[in-house]
């Protein structure tokens, strides 16, 4: 497989099968850049492609898949959830442009709230629009870091990474015990 594709398809998974934002990988790709293993402009589509794909696809999902989840959402989170989404709803469009401009750089959230601007109805033809001009400033940002700072960030990379395991290890568990001890609780009370 070629750098091109591999970056695509690293992107593409980014953030949803791997745990890790779609940054990362834009930036190796600039440490390619520098060491000549990669064009620029290839790295730039290539990530941004990738990118928007996967952007979209979770878009795409709260579209489709929004209803469904509503009902269930409505039953679990009630008035909370009615009063989330008049905020939105009432805000203008250009606040709700806002909001899926500014989640292009908030690396680590992108997908569930690309996810509930689908669920909410933020056209289509808007959302990849303002989606491609975030990622008109952001790749080139993330290129640009791995150009100038590659083997730096690769380091830093590692060093996260390697601390990533023992930290998810300890949220999941933390999780389950939430989950267990409101099962419980629940019992009790009925």
């Amino acid at each position: 497989m070629n750098t091109a594709a591999a970056l695509f398809l690293a992107c593409l998974m980014s953030g949803v099968v791997v745990p890790v934002p779609e940054d990362v990988p834009i930036i190796l790709a600039g440490l390619g850049v520098a060491r000549g293993e990669i064009a620029f402009s290839t790295a730039l589509v290539a990530g941004a492609g990738g990118t928007l794909m996967r952007d979209s696809l979770a878009f795409s999902l709260g579209r489709f898949a929004g209803p469904r989840i509503e009902a269930f959402a409505r039953r679990r989170f009630g008035q909370r959830l009615d009063r989330a989404i008049g905020r939105f709803e009432t805000s203008s469009p250009r606040g709700q442009d806002g909001l899926v401009f500014l989640t292009r750089f908030a690396a680590g959230v992108r997908g569930p709230l690309y996810f509930v601007a689908g669920f909410l109805g933020v056209s289509p033809k808007r959302f990849v629009a303002l989606d491609a001009f975030g990622l008109a400033f952001t790749t080139p940002l993330c290129l640009w870091v791995g150009m100038r700072w590659g083997e730096g960030a690769v380091a830093l990379i590692q060093q996260g990474l390697a601390h990533q395991r023992p930290v998810v290890g300890a949220l999941l568990v933390l999780g389950a015990a939430f989950f267990g001890v409101r099962r419980f609780r629940k019992r009790q009370t009925n």
